[in-house]
């Protein structure tokens, strides 16, 4: 948490300074090492934050962090506009996974607002958020967002 609220600030010496001391007392930590791999794609280092989040998914493959980071890596630098159908499914089937295992994920949620917002899929979205919804345990968050959809797609018989 101190290490997202340093990155957040720009304080990218002192994350480095935190995870230095995180590996001395836990080499094999994953939390570490999905920060490094954060702080490589800061840093434009792509092809290296590749390589590591390859062994990360290795040692914690159901981690919803280290599913969201490779989800980012996956769709980084494309539009929502640009995706094809499968692609589109693609993606909110994984954004659903990632909100099953962690319902108070932030970016996962607004990954997932993006993708249901997209024009040619908005008639899709309220049924999505209900199995989002359903699947993670009714947090407060994603209830206000689906019923929002539901309200808007004037779907009334189900925001009650």
């Amino acid at each position: 948490m101190l290490m997202g609220l340093l990155m957040q600030k720009g304080q990218v010496g002192d994350v480095q300074q935190l995870l230095n001391q995180l590996f001395e007392r836990h080499p094999e930590s994953i939390v570490g090492k999905i920060v490094q791999v954060e702080l490589l794609l800061k840093a434009s280092q792509k092809a290296e934050a590749i390589k590591m989040l390859e062994q990360v998914k290795k040692a914690a493959p159901n981690n919803p962090q280290v599913q969201l980071l490779d989800f980012q890596l996956a769709y980084s630098g494309r539009q929502v506009a640009q995706f094809t159908d499968k692609e589109w499914q693609e993606a909110v089937d994984r954004l659903r996974g990632i909100l099953k295992a962690d319902p108070s994920e932030s970016q996962a949620l607004r990954f997932m607002v993006t993708l249901l917002n997209a024009p040619n899929h908005k008639a899709q979205a309220a049924d999505i958020w209900g199995k989002v919804y359903d699947e993670t345990h009714k947090p407060l968050m994603i209830s206000k967002i689906y019923g929002q959809v539901l309200y808007e797609g004037e779907k009334y018989d189900k925001c009650l």
